[in-house]
């Protein structure tokens, strides 16, 4: 489907989406002129920060929060994929024969099992957003630093140009800097998506002296034990750090704090291989 949509001079993902959504909506909010709107976090986790008000949250990894109304966990990576069944989900009966029928093409199946994402799942979450009287999807680095960045800001901006659905795209917690031009652009669907099997790290930003946080099923399938010294390797920054075990922590993702701004700059979730130095315990 042809979409206008801009493109920007290539300097982080941030400015891109900036960039690729106001080419093609002009709901894109701040978090403050959202403050009373159910939130649909996607892409933005909720592990230290806290957002007021109803949340649907959308993250590979979960987080018990009493405000999260429904929890939606997907694959990590597959983000452009989700986006591609919020679009299937949030506007299949749009008033646009182009967009209905580049999403009548899209391959849902593939797209669902591979995200691990089911068409049930987002329907409820669609029933929660029409029943709300206003509401926004938040987006934050997990989005900036995909590499389909572009194609994923170009999705949300239809979504939010043919619902009442806005977007907040959080600023970058680390600073760079923003040059936001535009250029045309395509939504697409791609082939594949990526697979993020085995041990993963999700890098957050934090004290680089900070443990490694995973929970038993990451132990298990490391074969490390709580307190224990481990080493690993993301983009080249080798880090050396104690396992800190989290009984609240679900999944086979641990989280890395870290300073590093070229970890940060990449994708925050990585495959890892996980070396034992040794235990504190010992």
């Amino acid at each position: 489907m042809q979409v206008v949509a801009p493109n920007i001079v290539k300097k982080d993902g941030y400015s891109k989406f900036l960039g690729v959504f106001r080419g093609i909506s002009n709901q894109l909010k701040t978090l403050e002129e959202c403050k009373d709107s159910l939130k649909v976090m996607f892409g933005a986790n909720l592990l230290k920060s806290r957002i007021d008000g109803d949340i649907i949250y959308m993250h590979p990894i979960e987080v018990e929060l009493d405000n999260i109304v429904k929890f939606i966990k997907y694959e990590a990576g597959s983000e452009e994929g989700v986006a591609l069944l919020m679009l299937n989900a949030f506007c299949s009966n749009v008033d646009n024969d182009k967009l209905k029928d580049f999403i009548n093409e899209l391959d849902v199946g593939y797209l669902s099992a591979e995200s691990s994402v089911s068409e049930e799942e987002l329907e409820e979450a669609k029933n929660i957003v029409d029943a709300a009287s206003r509401a926004t999807i938040v987006v934050a680095d997990d989005i900036y630093t995909h590499e389909s960045v572009e194609n994923i800001a170009a999705i949300l901006a239809t979504i939010s140009k043919y619902t009442k659905l806005n977007v907040v795209a959080l600023k970058p917690k680390f600073p760079t800097e923003y040059n936001v031009e535009v250029v045309k652009k395509d939504i697409t669907e791609p082939e594949y998506l990526p697979s993020y099997d085995g041990a993963v790290v999700y890098n957050i930003l934090g004290e680089e002296k900070s443990p490694l946080i995973g929970s038993k099923q990451f132990a298990l399938a490391a074969k490390i034990r709580d307190g224990q010294m481990v080493s690993f390797e993301v983009n080249g920054i080798k880090f050396n750090k104690r396992f800190e075990l989290d009984n609240h922590l679900k999944g086979t993702i641990a989280i890395n704090p870290t300073e590093n701004l070229k970890v940060l700059s990449s994708y925050r979730f990585q495959r890892i291989k996980i070396n034992k130095v040794g235990s504190e315990h010992e």
